[in-house]
């Protein structure tokens, strides 16, 4: 029965026998489509697969369990992301860029920022530093401004700043670091640099 072989399966998972596991769940698929545990089934068929590195068969599981997710379903965005690792770890970046730009659409604000912050990762490791920056300065606007992401993505942003001699740009974005960093000690080191670099640079404002 499907309960049967998803519990079988599911046992050999949690043993780490991923193999079994996987055979378990494809059959699973195969053979009870239409069964309740066959959408479960496939998303820890990706996961099996991910775990014995086939890369390729984990990212067409991911693929099919987006594609069945409901709209708004937080499963379904969940193996978004973990295609996006996939295809990364594959250094397939423009299936990568695409990916997140599908959970980019109607995205709420946490996920939009996480996809732009992802998405100039992958920018830089395609070498396309520029569009990195144009996203990142995209994040200056975005809430809630104690975002990890953002404030992860502001600092890739003022170091930049810094390495192109920009340090008036640098020094405002350390300030908004400063002001919403919900850790001490980030917020008071981007203080302090925000300041020498303004004191340096002779930038006007505060």
């Amino acid at each position: 029965t499907p309960l049967a072989l998803f519990h079988l399966a599911s046992a050999h998972y949690a043993l780490k026998s991923f193999e079994p596991a996987a055979k378990h769940y494809q059959r699973l698929i195969d053979d009870y489509a239409s069964s309740e545990y066959a959408k479960a089934a496939l998303y820890n068929l990706a996961l099996a697969y991910k775990a014995t590195g086939k890369l390729d068969r984990a990212e067409e599981s991911y693929r099919r369990y987006a594609a069945q997710a409901a709209p708004g379903e937080s499963s379904g965005k969940e193996a978004l992301w973990e295609l996006v690792a996939i295809q990364k770890e594959r250094k397939d970046f423009g299936s990568a860029l695409q990916t997140v730009e599908r959970l980019m659409a109607g995205a709420d604000s946490e996920t939009l920022i996480e996809a732009s912050y992802r998405k100039g990762e992958i920018f830089l490791l395609m070498d396309r530093k520029d569009e990195a920056l144009q996203v990142w300065e995209g994040l200056v606007a975005m809430t809630p401004k104690g975002n990890a992401y953002r404030l992860q993505g502001l600092i890739q942003l003022g170091e930049e700043y810094e390495k192109r001699k920009e340090s008036c740009d640098a020094a405002s974005i350390y300030e908004d670091i400063g002001r919403n960093s919900p850790q001490a000690p980030v917020a008071q080191a981007a203080r302090e640099r925000a300041k020498g670099l303004k004191g340096a640079a002779a930038c006007g404002g505060s």
